[in-house]
């Protein structure tokens, strides 16, 4: 079982952690993150392990699927309107391995508001926690065993990232614009916040009428930089993984 500790950082997302101390892993989130997760993804991210409530941008590692945890109407059992998610604090979480067939069956059935999630009341004894797990001299020893190696491969891993990183050369990539006078006609489209280049959606010398040029990612949301009317791309200033700050030339058009 998989404890709940609520509060995520989406609508309907439980925090949860490993009832056994055995099985409680620490990874790193992803960077970049990922622009779309699907609904009901299992993943790691830290100490803690979530499930995907909707579909959404997200970081954490990914290892599995299950099914979503939030029913935006509330229609299907165990939801209800003025509770569209499922889990409180203390729930206990339980998955089952199935098969991707049973799986996409299952699925199939829950949003069609046919399938009726498990629900069963419980107590959490703490006492019988502590005997079991913090009690338990075997556990400590396995416990203690199980983070030596954990240890140990956190440090090799950091070593192997910073040699890794010695080897690229830090080159920052400059924008592609003079900052000079532009002939009448002419514009400068910039970004509006810092953030990371995406997509170059154009080429230079394409001629495009009311459309997106580049698309810019912040925070796990991606920002589509639109040019209205027709317009021609004379040039192309940042290139895709690039860093810019709010006022930086992305493309220099004609209109």
């Amino acid at each position: 079982g998989i404890n709940a500790e609520y509060g995520g950082f989406y609508l309907g997302l439980a925090f949860t952690v490993p009832v056994d101390p055995r099985s409680r892993f620490v990874v790193p989130k992803y960077n970049p993150t990922r622009n779309w997760t699907p609904e009901g993804a299992l993943s790691i991210g830290g100490c803690y392990v979530v499930i995907y409530p909707l579909e959404s941008p997200g970081g954490y590692q990914l290892f599995g699927r299950t099914l979503p945890t939030w029913d935006t109407f509330g229609t299907a059992e165990p939801f209800n309107p003025q509770q569209p998610w499922i889990g409180e604090m203390f729930d206990q979480f339980t998955y089952y391995l199935v098969s991707d067939e049973e799986f996409e069956n299952y699925y199939a059935a829950f949003k069609a508001g046919k399938f009726k999630i498990d629900v069963k009341e419980t107590v959490f004894d703490m006492k019988e926690y502590n005997e079991k797990y913090e009690n338990n001299s075997q556990v400590i020893a396995e416990l203690l065993e199980f983070k030596k190696h954990q240890k140990e491969a956190m440090e090799k891993e950091l070593q192997l990232e910073l040699a890794q990183r010695n080897q690229i050369p830090v080159t920052m990539p400059e924008i592609k614009d003079d900052n000079g006078e532009l002939p009448q006609g002419h514009a400068r489209i910039t970004a509006d916040i810092s953030a990371s280049v995406w997509k170059i959606k154009v080429k230079e010398k394409d001629v495009l009428t009311n459309a997106v040029v580049v698309v810019l990612e912040a925070m796990k949301t991606e920002l589509q930089v639109n040019v209205k009317g027709s317009f021609e791309v004379l040039k192309i200033c940042v290139v895709e993984g690039q860093v810019v700050n709010a006022g930086d030339t992305l493309v220099i058009v004609k209109y």
